[in-house]
């Protein structure tokens, strides 16, 4: 029976040890994977901030390129009103080069040769007696020259006015050239935004990516997490039965020792009395309790 109690003990001493080793490596596991998950956890929370941030500069680009098109769009539009003004512009000049074209070799010479001319004929109609068939061509020949001064000057009109429209050709044709650079200049900082778009997009798929997988990979780690916290208080459990077991093993051997010392004892008083050998208050307690809790109890009454 002894070696039977003394063959379980080293068993579930044995058994003890071997949860003790597992609960020691499954914390042991507990404590790396926490410490990795505080790692995961730090390159998420980084990842995020910096989604966070690109996300940000996308709204802000994505408003900046909004802001940039309407420009681009009233800057066309004032393009169109300056080519169809610029087509009305050049198509009175056509129109006055070709009504003056008969009169493109007048000057101010001519012009001042046909006023002296129709001075002359003035004069002469006024101091010089003429015959009425001479008056007549006289007139007539004014009247012509007035015609031909009338067109010359209309014709030096039209110069100056065709100068003037000149002009506002070419200050028409720099206004557009300037709105051409302009819109190009912005339609180049809208391609230089979607290009930023584009490689912000990509990082964002990139990080967004990666969040998903630091998510997934925190996921089993506290699942592990989990199961470790269970399997340990399991084998605690079965640690601490185990751990009883072995106390009430113990304690029944040392029950049994001390009955068996108890019994010795009070075998030695018994023959002590039969040999007629006075005994101690001691020997009379041992003599008179039936188990060892009986002789411990009446020591407590003392």
């Amino acid at each position: 029976m002894v070696a039977r109690v003394v063959a379980d003990e080293a068993e579930i001493v044995s058994k003890i040890s071997e949860l003790r080793e597992e609960i020691k490596k499954l914390k042991m596991e507990r404590y790396n994977i926490i410490a990795e998950l505080r790692q995961l956890r730090a390159e998420r929370k980084e990842r995020v901030s910096r989604l966070r941030d690109l996300r940000s500069r996308l709204r802000e680009l994505r408003n900046k390129r909004r802001a940039l098109v309407e420009k681009v769009k009233s800057l066309r539009e004032e393009r169109r009103n300056l080519l169809s003004k610029l087509r009305v512009v050049a198509g009175e000049i056509d129109e006055m080069r070709r009504s003056i074209s008969g009169f493109a070799r007048q000057s101010e010479r001519r012009i001042s040769a046909l006023r002296r001319r129709i001075g002359e004929l003035e004069w002469r109609l006024q101091t010089q007696v003429l015959s009425t068939e001479q008056e007549r061509a006289i007139v007539e020949e004014i009247m012509r020259l007035e015609a031909e001064l009338e067109k010359a000057l209309e014709a030096l009109r039209y110069r100056e006015v065709l100068a003037e429209k000149r002009a506002e050709l070419v200050s028409l044709r720099l206004n557009l050239r300037e709105l051409s650079k302009e819109i190009s200049k912005i339609s180049n900082s809208i391609s230089m935004i979607d290009q930023e778009l584009g490689n912000i997009r990509t990082e964002i798929e990139r990080l967004s990516g990666e969040v998903s997988e630091l998510d997934k990979k925190i996921e089993e780690l506290s699942s592990r997490i989990k199961t470790i916290d269970e399997q340990i208080a399991s084998l605690a459990q079965s640690l601490s039965e185990l751990t009883s077991a072995l106390r009430e093993i113990r304690l029944g051997r040392e029950r049994q020792r001390i009955e068996e010392l108890f019994r010795k004892q009070r075998k030695a008083v018994e023959e002590k009395l039969k040999r007629g050998e006075p005994l101690t208050i001691e020997e009379l307690k041992v003599l008179y309790s039936s188990s060892p809790d009986e002789l411990e109890s009446s020591e407590d009454l003392k």
